[in-house]
């Protein structure tokens, strides 16, 4: 029986892609209390270095191929420890991070956050992104309950996650599913600063930008899918106030991290274009649905983040990420 008192999920399309992401892991000062879970096609398993994985409390292979969401899924339904982590390709834990997350789980909490830094952040589109994305999570605030939380880099109480059932592959998707949830049902939320993650983004516009619009075509095609078609057409009529919405959200992280980070000059205009990019997506997915392009689009960002950047700074991790960036040729 496994001593794992958390699971990280981690969905890559082969083992290079997440070892950047295993380096940080191994350096935990809980790693034997961590279970790996690595979620890959079947014909990428074979290149698994198992001798990076020893040194954690179990390790769980799942051959899954398809969207991200199917693969996030996959690897949830095989975690065998009560509390589970969603991981990214990009997305880089302090040491402390893991044992800081179990010594505030209780049964009681449906999610924990992490106090979450911008890995690159040396320009606007990377601030932008980061602000939009992570903002109301920035390192330096204290710990307690909070209203929201993300929905991946967090860990989450495992029953929660399987209670979606069949729509657990959609909720681990572009969509807001978790949050209304979240919010439906009154489950508490804890911020928990003493575990701190850095998160990579994107900082060239053109990758910005399409993950920007993509995103926001994903998430009004989700909410379109549960919604009538009356419902779907007024919001769609509304979206030029989404910009301002958006834009109200991302106010208190920015104040945040102004206090504690410099940040380059531009970074309040390509938020708000960026934000108004996405309110334009979140529009043609109320009307038109997701399209063929966007959830592969989005994938990529996903999987590949490194690729979009221009900078990739995380220290000790250059050679890696490096590797990972030389071996994807980003689309547009």
């Amino acid at each position: 029986m496994s001593d794992a008192l958390l699971s990280v999920v981690l969905p890559a399309d082969r083992y290079p892609t997440i070892r950047p992401v295993i380096d940080r892991l191994q350096r935990q000062t809980a790693r034997d209390r961590i279970e790996i879970v690595l979620v890959m096609p079947s014909e990428e398993t074979g290149g698994i270095e198992q001798a990076d994985l020893a040194m954690f409390a179990s390790v769980r292979i799942v051959e899954s191929s398809g969207s991200m969401g199917v693969r996030r899924a996959a690897g949830v339904r095989q975690a065998q420890a009560e509390l589970v982590c969603l991981g990214e390709t990009h997305s880089f834990p302090h040491p402390g991070w893991a044992e800081a997350l179990i010594q505030a789980s209780d049964r009681s909490r449906t999610v924990i956050v992490p106090a979450i830094g911008n890995a690159n952040p040396d320009t606007a589109a990377s601030w932008a992104a980061f602000l939009s994305d992570y903002g109301a999570w920035f390192e330096g605030q204290t710990a307690g309950e909070i209203g929201a939380a993300p929905t991946f880099n967090v860990v989450y109480q495992r029953s929660f996650l399987l209670g979606f059932g069949d729509r657990l592959e959609t909720a681990l998707s572009h969509s807001d599913e978790i949050a209304v949830s979240l919010r439906r049902l009154g489950h508490r939320i804890h911020f928990e600063p003493a575990a701190r993650s850095d998160h990579l983004n994107v900082s060239t516009m053109t990758g910005y930008l399409g993950e920007r619009f993509h995103g926001g075509r994903l998430i009004g095609a989700s909410r379109g899918a549960r919604w009538s078609w009356t419902r779907r057409l007024a919001y769609a009529c509304g979206s030029p106030l989404i910009p301002l919405v958006l834009l109200w959200r991302t106010a208190r992280g920015f104040r945040l991290a102004a206090r504690h980070s410099p940040m380059p000059a531009g970074t309040i205009p390509v938020t708000i274009l960026g934000t108004c990019t996405k309110a334009f997506g979140e529009c043609l997915g109320y009307v038109g649905g997701r399209g063929s392009i966007a959830g592969p689009r989005m994938d990529d960002y996903e999987l590949h983040k490194v690729a979009f950047t221009r900078e990739g700074k995380v220290p000790g991790l250059e050679p890696c990420l490096q590797e990972n960036r030389g071996a994807h040729t980003p689309g547009h």
